[in-house]
């Protein structure tokens, strides 16, 4: 039977300035660690909109590695996905910048000091796989939005969500915790007066970037 077991985050860096990928096979998702199978694709909004769930869950908990390559399964026997196999590639492929640039559309507040790599295989040198580091954060710099902006004639608004992870699933704020938190900020005077503060960076926020 193979030993499963979770990487702490030296030990992720630490594979990952190797390039020892393999060693990442029979570890566990956790809430520091999360694996893509795939290239996240970058044109589409849904795409980026996950992405951005992704990373800001990492950031409102408490940092860690998100790397995309290493494939999961879900394993019955075990609580968080197993990483099974793991897909190499290009440098060519992966794009740092376009990276940062649907994460600082998306996010709100930026995200400061993420580390957005490809790192090369010690087998082969030329394919590789990515990661993005999302460092701790302080409970003041908290929490991290996902924001997209919906304009028409007739409907005028911004939707954002709140991302955290547990375990080693990203999980929403709900509804209800939204809705009720800003009813809280109409009976109280201070917390009305933050909401409307944030509406109102929420809207420069939205003005002054799109999603292409």
């Amino acid at each position: 039977m193979r030993t499963l077991r979770e990487l702490t985050v030296e030990e992720v860096s630490g594979t990952l300035s190797r390039g020892t990928f393999a060693e990442l096979i029979s570890t566990v998702e956790h809430v520091q660690f999360e694996c893509k199978g795939r290239l996240y694709d970058t044109k589409t909004v849904k795409s980026k909109i996950e992405l951005a769930k992704d990373i800001s869950a990492l950031a409102n908990s408490r940092g860690g590695h998100l790397l995309i390559g290493p494939a999961t399964k879900k394993n019955p026997l075990h609580h968080g996905d197993e990483v099974i196999s793991v897909s190499e590639f290009a440098s060519s492929a992966f794009h740092p910048d376009t990276y940062r640039d649907i994460l600082s559309a998306l996010i709100y507040p930026p995200i400061t000091d993420l580390k957005i790599e490809w790192h090369p295989s010690s087998v082969n040198p030329k394919k590789g796989i990515a990661s993005i580091y999302v460092p701790p954060k302080s409970a003041n710099e908290k929490p991290f939005l996902v924001v997209q902006s919906e304009l028409d004639s007739q409907v005028r608004g911004h939707l954002f969500g709140y991302f955290e992870r547990v375990g080693d699933d990203a999980l929403p704020t709900t509804v209800q915790i939204v809705r009720d938190t800003m009813k809280d900020g109409k009976r109280y005077g201070d917390l009305e007066r933050r909401m409307q503060s944030f509406e109102g960076l929420l809207a420069k926020l939205v003005s002054s970037r799109s999603v292409k």
